[in-house]
């Protein structure tokens, strides 16, 4: 799930022209205020969980 929201993160941010640098992590393509503005909160919010949750994911520890 986390990959397919940078994904869908990164097809936005190309259909919308947003400005963004190849090496911008997910947190800060999420962060970015342009970004920001172009997607509503409540999508913004779960695209975030998703991004916590698949971080605990990959680092959860055994």
């Amino acid at each position: 799930m986390r990959c397919f929201s940078e994904l869908i993160v990164g097809y936005i941010y190309r259909d919308l022209c947003l400005p963004s640098n190849e090496n911008t992590n997910f947190f800060e393509r999420l962060d970015a205020e342009n970004f920001k503005l172009a997607v509503n909160r409540p999508i913004l919010d779960k695209l975030h969980a998703i991004r916590i949750n698949g971080n605990n994911a990959a680092h959860k520890s055994t």
